[in-house]
């Protein structure tokens, strides 16, 4: 399973949990009863925002992600995990960047002018959670929000408006590979730099197939990213 995942480029989808077998299934382990397999869920990048992947992991529905962590409040982010018991280590620095259509004016242009940046009209996320980025980066008068990853790249490659999305997590996406989106930075200036972060459960707690996802991860995560550049 972990190969296929890693021959398909799932990687390309930021965050990804291993759901933890419940405390009845164990039970049933232990029992003698059939062996239940791991169970991977694939998330889009930022479909799940950061207050909901600390919820899920907290409330033990999953003991292994993957998330984004803002560099400016990474000891922040840090300090929950260690609160949750649960160990983070980073696997990859990344950065945002601003997206357009390939049909767009600028999408030729080398960098954007704060001017040209400030008149885009920009699409994003309508999860509560992600206000704070929203406010920082997006100008208000010239929002619109729509509720999934594979909206807001649709409307981009409609021409429809501009995103803001982390880069290397979306380099080997469908729209930026067939040439319907391409990433334009901003003028001396990084938006946002992060780091992307394998979090999981203390290891005492974790099964066999989880360990064995821990490590592949941190054996291929990077590399696989570093083979796309």
């Amino acid at each position: 399973i972990l190969e296929e995942v890693y021959r398909r480029n799932y990687f390309s989808m930021l965050l990804f949990f291993v759901r933890a077998n419940s405390g009845k299934k164990r039970k049933q382990e232990q029992a003698g009863k059939p062996k239940m397999l791991t169970r991977l869920f694939l998330h889009k990048l930022h479909d799940i925002a950061m207050l909901d992947f600390s919820r899920e992991m907290l409330q033990g529905h999953y003991n292994v992600g993957i998330t984004s962590v803002d560099v400016s409040i990474k000891t922040q982010e840090e300090k929950q995990y260690r609160a949750m018991q649960f160990c983070s280590e980073v696997l990859l620095e990344d950065e945002y960047c601003i997206y357009l259509s390939t049909e767009h004016p600028y999408a030729q242009k080398p960098a954007l002018t704060q001017e040209e940046y400030q008149n885009l009209d920009f699409i994003t996320y309508s999860h509560s959670a992600e206000r704070d980025f929203t406010r920082r980066f997006f100008p208000a008068q010239r929002l619109r929000h729509l509720n999934s990853l594979g909206n807001i790249l649709q409307a981009v490659a409609e021409n429809k408006g501009a995103t803001i999305l982390l880069h290397k997590a979306l380099q080997n996406n469908w729209y930026v590979k067939n040439g319907l989106i391409c990433a334009v930075p901003l003028a001396g200036a990084v938006l946002c730099p992060s780091e992307h972060h394998l979090v999981y459960a203390d290891e005492k707690i974790l099964t066999a197939a989880e360990k064995a996802v821990v490590e592949f991860i941190r054996a291929n995560y990077a590399a696989f990213y570093e083979t796309q550049d």
